[in-house]
């Protein structure tokens, strides 16, 4: 698991792929498939979010681009109960 942009502690990271059973939320593929991971902010530092655990989830580094490219919209994000 390659994770950057910016880096979480490694705790956390695996605390949150974990609790996405290892699942990116755009594509639905593994996170464990050598794809750079990066963080992602489900509300935006710019619009209040935080730097909390439910606030972030590990995605691809191409699904990532796609969020903040408005390809993909953050509703369309699977939730972890949804996995």
């Amino acid at each position: 698991m390659v994770i950057s942009c910016p880096s979480p502690p490694k705790k956390i990271a695996l605390q949150i792929a974990q609790r996405q059973q290892y699942v990116c939320p755009v594509c639905g593929e593994s996170l464990l498939n050598d794809e750079e991971l990066h963080l992602h902010h489900k509300k935006p530092k710019s619009q209040g979010g935080g730097d909390n655990y439910g606030n972030l989830q590990l995605v691809h580094l191409y699904c990532h681009q796609q969020i903040h490219s408005g390809t993909i919209s953050s509703c369309d994000l699977l939730e972890p109960d949804a996995l």
